[in-house]
C-alpha cells in the first residue's frame, strides 16, 4: 500500500472526523472507501460518453417536436 499526503480545508476535515467516528473507523479508512466508491462510479459514466455521436441532432427539429 502507498501513502499520500492530502490537505483539507478545516470544515472538510471536521466532517471526515465526524463521519469516521460515527462509523468507528479511521479517517484513512474512510477516505479509502470514498475514493474507491468514486472510482467505481466513474466507468459507468464513461460508458455514456459518446452515446449520441452517431445521431444527427437538430435543435430546431427537437423544438418543433416539443411544441406540437
Amino acid at each position: 500500500m502507498k501513502t499520500a499526503q492530502v490537505y483539507f480545508e478545516d470544515n472538510i476535515f471536521e466532517q471526515l472526523q465526524k463521519e469516521a467516528q460515527k462509523r468507528n473507523i479511521t479517517i484513512s479508512e474512510l477516505i479509502q472507501e470514498l475514493v474507491q466508491t468514486s472510482i467505481k462510479k466513474k466507468p459507468a459514466f464513461d460508458k455514456m460518453v459518446g452515446i449520441w455521436k452517431d445521431k444527427n441532432i437538430d435543435i430546431e427539429e427537437i423544438r418543433k417536436k416539443a411544441w406540437r
